[in-house]
């Protein structure tokens, strides 16, 4: 239960960047666009991928296309800021506060594929 939560307000943050930036950004109306649908993705990612208890974590798989697509849409939102703070040069508190909340936004991806990685040649 600790770990579903924590994943959820890890990748909330990305989300909650890129509506910001979404609202704040003077970038055309498409580049804002993506960068709400982004942050979409990424919430409903974060509600459906697949969980582990840190306890049970030898147990722990991507046993579908579902899991799959719900850790690429988890990953959407984190991704897009750091295209976007790469792309468009803007200032630098900005882009800091993007790459920095993309990179928290990874951690639960990266934790997420590293435990299923790790476990999967033990079935």
């Amino acid at each position: 239960m600790f770990t579903t939560l924590l994943f959820i307000v890890l990748l909330a943050i990305p989300a909650i960047v890129l509506f910001y930036r979404t609202v704040v950004s003077k970038q055309k109306v498409i580049v804002r666009a993506g960068a709400g649908a982004a942050a979409m993705l990424t919430l409903v990612g974060a509600f459906v991928m697949p969980r582990f208890a840190l306890g049970q974590s030898d147990v722990y798989r991507l046993s579908s296309m579902r899991d799959g697509l719900a850790l690429l849409a988890a990953a959407s939102g984190p991704l897009y800021l750091l295209f976007w703070s790469r792309k468009h040069r803007g200032r630098g508190r900005s882009r800091t506060i993007s790459i920095i909340a993309a990179i928290v936004g990874l951690v639960p991806i990266v934790a997420t594929l590293a435990i299923a990685m790790i476990y999967a040649g033990e079935r």
